[in-house]
């Protein structure tokens, strides 16, 4: 499903009243791990020609990249010019509201910035399964991330070489997703229960998510 978001601008170009209407047409979400076209509908309403338009992306959101667009034919009046928008979005890419800003440039160079919202939704893994921690070895601290195919219950357990539990995570009861970035993944800041930071060397990560179990080396170095 796709919303548009309509703009109303009146451009002046050489002394002259350019009126066109914009409409930035996104799908009504966007999944993590996937690229997108979003469009963008320029109508001149306007009497007068107006010159080809480039879009160009000014300001990009964590995780989204920009891949191409075009630049537009020139536009006569009561034509609409479609421009795409080509971009993907990294597993890694901030959920929820997002903003990108968008630039309408002329061949004089002149431009004209409008934004473009749209929602996030994390990918939905097709396992569930711990990754690699980072960083590793790791000073103090390290991020643990993780993929949720189903819901679960989620915990952490560090131990060190012999076999004692110096930390327990407890994550709780989380929806199905990614959780790679670091405002997501599992956290240790290489504390122990009591709050004292663990030695320098091997410790192992059990990483339970519902009947799901795997284990993973981590490596302090101070």
């Amino acid at each position: 499903m796709y919303k548009n978001k309509i703009l109303l601008l009146s451009f002046i170009l050489g002394g002259m009243l350019f009126p066109l209407v914009v409409i930035a047409k996104t799908p009504h979400q966007l999944v993590t791990g996937n690229q997108y076209t979003l469009t963008i509908n320029v109508k001149n309403t306007g009497s007068v020609g107006i010159s080809p338009l480039q879009v160009e992306l000014d300001t990009l959101p964590a995780g989204v990249s920009y891949i191409a667009s075009k630049t537009s034919e020139r536009i006569l009046p009561g034509e609409t010019e479609h421009i795409p928008i080509k971009i993907e979005l990294s597993l890694d890419a901030l959920e929820g509201k997002q903003t990108l800003a968008f630039v309408l440039v002329d061949q004089a160079g002149r431009r004209w910035q409008r934004p473009i919202e749209f929602n996030v939704i994390s990918r939905i893994p097709d396992v569930t399964r711990m990754l690699p921690n980072y960083p590793n070895p790791f000073n103090p601290e390290t991020w643990l991330p993780f993929e949720l195919k189903d819901a679960a219950d989620v915990s952490l357990k560090i131990y060190n070489l012999k076999g004692e539990q110096v930390r327990h995570l407890l994550l709780g009861f989380l929806p199905a997703g990614t959780y790679r970035n670091r405002s997501k993944a599992a956290h240790w800041d290489g504390r122990n229960h009591s709050g004292e930071q663990v030695a320098s060397g091997v410790y192992f990560c059990q990483f339970t998510a519902g009947n799901f179990q795997s284990i993973h080396k981590l490596a302090i170095m101070k």
